[in-house]
């Protein structure tokens, strides 16, 4: 997926958003287990909370960064706190990009994507391969 229609991507996603004073834009990299990788996150509130709007393009199979991973995990730690599971990325595997939209009553929080097994736990913290860390705000 080329930039401008990952951008336009996210600009369809957040339009609820609008009403609110718009989304806030972030732009992320992949960490060294997946340096190819490039995300941006659009936050937003949305009736009381924050709604985050997560595209991440380059993905690999998540089994070659953790042994027996199966999906992407996302996660919001807010400031101070504990990770949260927020859901798994809806990967296209032919274009290699995941999504996940998400909510959270946090104002400043880190998003975390790891590659994990399906058999984790989503009360557990994050013990796969880290792909991708961004602080919001």
């Amino acid at each position: 997926m080329r930039p401008t229609l990952l951008s336009l991507a996210l600009a369809l996603a957040v339009a609820p958003m609008l009403g609110c004073g718009g989304p806030s834009r972030y732009r992320a990299q992949g960490t060294p287990n997946a340096p190819g990788v490039d995300a941006e996150i659009l936050v937003g509130k949305t009736q009381g909370a924050q709604q985050i709007d997560l595209v991440v393009e380059h993905l690999t199979e998540p089994d070659r960064l953790t042994p027996g991973a199966t999906q992407y995990a996302v996660w919001v730690v807010p400031e101070g706190g504990q990770p949260i599971y927020s859901g798994a990325l809806a990967v296209d595997r032919g274009s290699r990009v995941g999504r996940l939209r998400a909510t959270t009553p946090y104002e400043r929080f880190d998003v975390l994507v790891t590659a994990e097994p399906d058999t984790f736990s989503p009360r557990a913290w994050p013990t796969g391969a880290l792909v991708l860390e961004r602080r919001v705000p």
